[in-house]
C-alpha cells in the first residue's frame, strides 16, 4: 500500500465529491425510457431487503439507476459492489463510500445449482465437449452468471 492509498484501496485526494446520484447529469437522465426487462429487475428487488446506509442512500437504488444509463456490461447490472471500479465508487458520496468499504455484507453462499453446472467442466476433454457446453444456456441465475463469465473470458 502506498504512502497516499488508503485502505479501502484508493488515493483520497483523488476522490470527486462531484460526481454521484445526486448530480445534474443525473438528475437529466432519471427520466430515460425503461425498458421491460430493467423494470422487472426494479420490481423484484424488495425493499426490505435493500442496503440503506446512515444517511438514506439506498445503495441498490443507486446501482440500479446507474445501471440503467450504462450500454456496456458492467457488475452494476448485477447489483455488485466492485470496491476496486472507479465508475461504482464515483456513484456515491465520499461519506456513503466509506461505510459501503466498511460493512460490506458478507456475499450469500452460491446454491447447489451454480458448484454443479461449474462441475461439468471437470468432464470437459474436447474444444468441441467445451463449446457444447458453452452453447447450452443453463436455467439457474447463478449458473447463468458462470456461463456469462466463461463466455465473455
Amino acid at each position: 500500500m502506498g504512502p497516499t492509498e488508503s485502505k479501502r484501496g484508493f488515493y483520497d485526494d483523488a476522490y470527486d465529491d462531484d460526481i454521484g446520484p445526486d448530480n445534474e447529469r443525473d438528475a437529466q437522465n432519471s427520466n430515460a425510457e425503461q425498458s421491460p426487462r430493467t423494470k422487472k429487475r426494479k420490481g423484484s428487488t424488495q425493499p426490505r431487503e435493500k442496503w440503506t446506509l446512515e444517511s438514506g442512500t439506498v445503495v441498490e437504488d443507486i446501482l440500479f439507476e446507474a445501471g440503467k444509463q450504462m450500454k456496456d456490461l458492467h457488475p452494476i447490472h448485477s447489483f455488485m459492489v466492485d470496491l476496486s471500479d472507479k465508475i461504482t465508487r464515483q456513484l456515491f458520496s465520499k461519506k456513503d463510500w466509506i461505510e459501503i468499504c466498511d460493512n460490506l455484507p458478507d456475499g450469500s453462499p452460491y446454491s447447489k445449482e451454480a458448484p454443479d453446472y461449474m462441475d461439468e467442466f471437470e468432464r470437459v476433454e474436447t474444444l468441441k465437449d467445451l463449446q457444447d457446453l458453452l452453447d447450452k444456456r443453463p436455467r439457474h441465475i447463478e449458473s447463468q452468471l458462470v456461463h456469462e463469465c466463461l463466455l465473455n473470458w
